[in-house]
């Protein structure tokens, strides 16, 4: 009852809608869909990365509900009309799991079942890992966190427990097969808790070693059923990005009272701890309430003093306390904390202690106070965590009534169900998108329409077509780079795999309506049949030899005007290939590329080569700082390889423009980060006046504006 008045009228058009627009959710409800729709089982999927496929574990896709509806839906086939309804109804049911595992641990304290009750529900709602609900839905399993808890109390105070461990064992591998964040997170904090009950006792220790069987038995799963497992990149970006900060934890992230605070105080800014891991204002509300009624002494007393030590340490850890820099040798040991960065999460388990331990002080307070008193502190407490909690769900349901339910026909328009019978009937061998359709946290991303990715799963899925490219997470990183490729400037060759994958064969592209076909990329490359889906986008067919066909560089004058280094002269100057040779420059260094002074007013175009064969080495900054006569300096304009349009073997070239103005200087920057130590190569470095095509022939090359061929 209390899930349909907090989310109403929602419950009521299930169907009707996908409960987010952000990317993780459409790539959640993509493949969800194949389950649900019988087209996919296991855990590879060979409709995603086309021609290579991917792990079901890798797109951070619900692995446990993809499994469930793939089953549910065979038994069941005449409601799959109704699949995203079945999603999004599991979606909101967790709450009433969680409010179920708050109620039995509060029982399991002797709390009476009313109050119980009261405070499952204020738990359950107010959780910050809720509102992961807005698109990241496998990490927002809120309800495993109190039967975990439960297991843990029980295991912990039976003499002969091993059934219990078993138990929390049980709570530890769901979670990992949920998400493997989950599943450290939790194994994390069961094992600390198991070694905290009896630090000195030999059955202590055996006992944490249980609880992570799990995960080490998932590791096993993972690279025996992954063959892309040797293969993944082993520097993802971002692997300790967004540590928690002090403020981050205390202060809220949504809802009414985050909206009094940007009144006075602005924006503290927006990061995933920002929004995710924080303590609600209404609980540091309520341990006033309980430190006044004399009962703040027995706070940490309520719950045994692991699962505080346990939360503590995790906190701490989440916050980077421990120096993750220096400990980074722990992302190599457990790799899922590298593959699935944001260690914010870790703070997850002090919400839950710290907000059950609160409500059972609340209660032993209260029962000291009688008459009116009561109810004067009953309300005190209540109508904060209602209008914190109103806040929340207001939050979450506007993102998710914001978006229709693509997948039912109900919601497409005729042009798109023509555009879906086109792949049905010609079968084109796979479909990709224009801007093209592709990231992940080796190198390289696309613009990442929201439209143009929703269309394109939607159309991958119900036309039964492969997509080249989607939103992944942690690919290998040859097909990552060969992917990349595909959709480079028609100068390059595609990867052979594309080749051979696609030879005599028909591929279709989703590209928008304004498509300037002038571009030089586009010579020789327009769709052969195309229909209308929206006044947004078309749906085109192209023949795979035409897209794959390699052009000539343009014949053009020599060099005029232009600054152009090939990094070393001496070697590079008669035929300049790539190479291993090419200048190496440090993480976290600002590699100074171009220092000059000036250059005419006008537009200029900066471009570099950068190594990608490293993983995720061309995770930096191309930037130009504008340095006036007082030596004050600003950036003007920066851009990033992992968006490169053009990728020639293991190299990206990385281009930026900018306006020069007289008077003026100018420094050239390229710049990589993360706190890996690791060199990364860059070559070929070229700045003109976009006005000039400058080109000429370097031994076996020909060079055209920093696009480099062998001649044949």
């Amino acid at each position: 009852m209390a899930i349909l008045v907090l989310y109403w009228p929602l419950p009521l058009q299930l169907n009707r809608v996908l409960f987010s627009f952000w990317s993780d959710a459409d790539r959640a409800f993509r493949v969800y869909m194949e389950f649900a729709l019988g087209q996919a089982s296991g855990v590879w999927l060979d409709s995603w990365l086309f021609p290579y496929g991917e792990h079901l574990f890798y797109l951070d896709a619900n692995p446990v509900l993809c499994w469930f509806s793939g089953l549910f839906f065979s038994v069941f086939p005449f409601l799959r009309p109704y699949a995203t309804g079945v999603f999004n109804a599991l979606i909101l049911a967790q709450l009433l799991f969680t409010h179920l595992g708050w109620y039995r641990l509060a029982r399991f304290r002797g709390v009476p079942a009313a109050f119980a009750g009261i405070l499952a529900l204020s738990i359950a709602v107010l959780s910050p890992q809720w509102l992961k609900n807005n698109g990241n839905f496998s990490l927002a399993y809120t309800f495993l966190f109190p039967w975990l808890c439960l297991a843990l109390w029980k295991a912990n105070s039976q003499e002969k427990g091993t059934r219990a461990v078993f138990g929390v064992a049980f709570w530890v591998g769901l979670s990992v097969l949920i998400h493997p964040y989950l599943g450290l997170v939790h194994g994390a904090f069961a094992a600390l808790w198991m070694v905290f009950a009896r630090p000195f006792q030999l059955k202590g220790w055996w006992n944490a070693g249980l609880v992570v069987v799990p995960l080490l038995l998932f590791v096993l799963f993972l690279s025996w059923s992954d063959p892309s497992y040797p293969f993944r990149t082993r520097e993802p970006w971002g692997a300790t990005d967004n540590q928690m900060t002090f403020v981050q934890w205390v202060i809220p992230a949504v809802g009414h009272v985050n909206d009094v605070l940007q009144i006075g105080f602005g924006d503290f800014g927006a990061s995933e701890a920002w929004e995710f891991a924080f303590i609600p204002w209404s609980i540091w509300w309520a341990i006033v309430v309980v430190v006044v009624l004399g009962w703040g002494r027995k706070l940490f007393g309520l719950l045994p003093s692991g699962a505080w030590l346990s939360a503590l340490i995790l906190l701490l850890f989440s916050s980077g306390v421990f120096g993750l820099t220096r400990f980074s040798w722990l992302f190599e040991v457990v790799p899922f904390l590298k593959q699935f960065r944001f260690v914010l999460r870790f703070a997850w388990p002090m919400y839950g202690v710290l907000a059950f331990s609160v409500g059972l002080a609340l209660y032993g307070a209260l029962k000291t106070v009688g008459g009116h008193r009561r109810y004067i502190f009953w309300v005190l407490v209540g109508i904060p965590v209602v209008v914190e909690a109103h806040g929340q769900i207001r939050f979450l349901r506007e993102i998710h009534m914001s978006t229709p339910n693509v997948y039912s026909s109900q919601n497409q328009s005729e042009q798109m169900k023509g555009g879906l019978a086109l792949l049905r009937s010609e079968r084109p061998a796979a479909l990709f998108t224009e801007p093209f359709l592709f990231e992940g946290s080796l190198m390289t991303a696309g613009e990442n329409s929201g439209e143009l990715r929703r269309m394109a799963y939607v159309l991958s899925v119900l036309g039964e077509t492969p997509l080249i490219g989607g939103i992944l997470i942690r690919p290998n990183e040859e097909h990552a780079l060969a992917t990349g490729g595909f959709s480079t400037e028609p100068w390059y060759a595609v990867h052979p795999d594309f080749q051979r994958a696609l030879k005599g064969k028909t591929v279709a592209i989703l590209y928008s309506e304004d498509l300037d076909w002038n571009l030089p990329r586009w010579k020789n490359r327009k769709p052969f049949k195309a229909v209308d889906l929206d006044s947004n986008f078309r749906l085109g067919l192209i023949r795979a030899e035409d897209w794959m066909r390699v052009q000539a560089l343009p014949v053009v004058a020599a060099l005029d005007s232009v600054h152009l280094d090939l990094m070393d002269d001496q070697k590079y100057r008669s035929a300049p290939p790539f190479g291993n040779a090419a200048r190496l420059v440090s993480r976290n260094e600002f590699h100074v590329v171009l220092d000059t002074v000036g250059l005419r007013s006008g537009a200029y175009e900066a471009s570099v080569w950068v190594d990608a064969r490293r993983g995720n080495s061309v995770n930096g900054v191309l930037f130009v700082e504008e340095v006036n006569q007082q030596g004050e300096g600003q950036w003007v304009a920066q851009a990033n390889p992992a968006r490169s349009r053009c990728l020639d073997g293991g190299w990206a070239r990385c281009a930026l423009t900018f306006e020069a103005k007289a008077g003026m200087r100018y420094k050239i920057v390229l710049t990589a980060y993360d706190f890996q130590a690791y060199q990364f190569g860059l070559n070929r470095f070229m700045l003109r006046p976009v006005g000039i095509n400058s080109g000429g022939k370097f031994g076996a090359y020909q060079m055209w504006n920093n696009h480099w061929q062998k001649m044949p």
